[in-house]
């Protein structure tokens, strides 16, 4: 009996011929097609200030701390199964921290401090929060709740602590980033510059949280948002990890909100709020959660919807999104990035049939 068979590799394609068939393998080029989109969009992002006018920039830089935000939920809600309404209270948390450390301190080398506090001083929080209600044995529902009632509880008392937060005034005069070498030099991030560390923030979490969700700690955690039970049952403490994964994520949401303070130069009591709390939901949905990158494409093109068509569509802007929202969860439930991976099936099927 002989053997006809044939392999032909030309780069990412494989050609196989086995007695008399023909198949085509893309499986190599697909991926490589995935990674030179990446690769071209975040070319595009560093020649953005180049192209585009110096508002559009200011937005796209707002943006991609949004986005960073949105990573934060998309860790606990995507991954872990963790549904919350109050994650603006830490969003919020982070940016007050980084206003009050850097007015009243008024050194630019605080900022990098603040920075660290903003995330540390909201993942301790965090963790504290949830190793309480967690190891209490709280469903997940109450969870959501409480959180709920965290966020109006941390604006009303950004609206009491007047002294320290500005109350309804806000927090302003708050610095752009900057460092300072006593005797040395004293240097201050000029504003245009802040595009591109809002950038490198969101690449940087992004690759992070990329890390995570693919570290054992990562499978853990879809195994417990897909059946806690069983997941306990082979030696694994829920609790433990769930209290670790909404810790992290506060912290990232903190250190996004310290950013958005750095950039704004002001703040005020509803950025801790419900509304941003429930917004950041919406992105993470629209762009598909329990991926990563769908939050960052949901918050970064709604934001900029918002911005750009709102003040157009003034009586129905609102409108608009609730009916992309139910079209959404009705019709394509795993988002944007849902819509992608349905396509590329279908092209895989029509390949495979052809």
């Amino acid at each position: 009996m002989s053997n006809n068979n044939r392999n032909l590799a030309i780069g990412p394609v494989e050609l196989s011929v086995a007695d008399g068939s023909m198949q085509l393998s893309i499986g190599r080029l697909q991926t490589d097609a995935k990674k030179l989109l990446l690769g071209t969009s975040l070319l595009v992002l560093l020649a953005a200030p180049a192209i585009f006018t110096g508002y559009f920039i200011g937005l796209l830089a707002v943006a991609f701390l949004y986005a960073i935000f949105a990573i934060s939920v998309d860790l606990v809600w995507g991954y872990a199964g963790i549904l919350t309404f109050g994650h603006a209270a830490f969003f919020g948390l982070g940016a007050y921290l980084m206003g009050v450390i850097t007015t009243e301190l008024s050194l630019p080398s605080i900022g990098l401090l603040g920075l660290l506090i903003a995330f540390l001083g909201p993942a301790l929080v965090g963790l504290v929060v949830a190793g309480v209600l967690f190891s209490r044995g709280i469903s997940e529902e109450y969870f959501t709740i409480i959180t709920l009632a965290l966020a109006i509880v941390a604006s009303q008392a950004a609206l009491i602590l007047s002294d320290i937060t500005g109350g309804s005034n806000g927090l302003t005069g708050i610095p752009l980033l900057g460092i300072e070498i006593p005797g040395i030099m004293t240097y201050r991030l000029p504003y245009e510059l802040f595009y591109f560390v809002a950038l490198v923030a969101l690449v940087g979490v992004y690759l992070v949280g990329k890390r995570i969700v693919q570290s054992p700690f990562g499978t853990t955690l879809a195994g417990i948002n897909e059946n806690e039970t069983k997941v306990s049952s082979l030696g694994y403490d829920p609790v433990k990890y769930k209290t670790l994964v909404f810790g992290l994520s506060t912290g990232i949401a903190g250190f996004a909100g310290a950013l958005y303070a750095a950039y704004s130069g002001f703040i005020s009591p509803p950025l801790l709020g419900f509304a941003l709390s429930t917004e950041v939901l919406i992105w993470v949905l629209v762009g598909g959660r329990g991926t990563l990158i769908g939050p960052v494409i949901g918050a970064t093109a709604l934001y900029l919807a918002e911005n750009m068509f709102s003040g157009l569509f003034l009586n129905t802007w609102v409108l608009g999104l609730g009916l992309l929202l139910v079209a959404i969860v009705l019709v394509f439930p795993a988002g944007v990035v849902g819509v992608f991976s349905l396509a590329e099936q279908k092209l895989n099927r029509y390949l495979e049939e052809t």
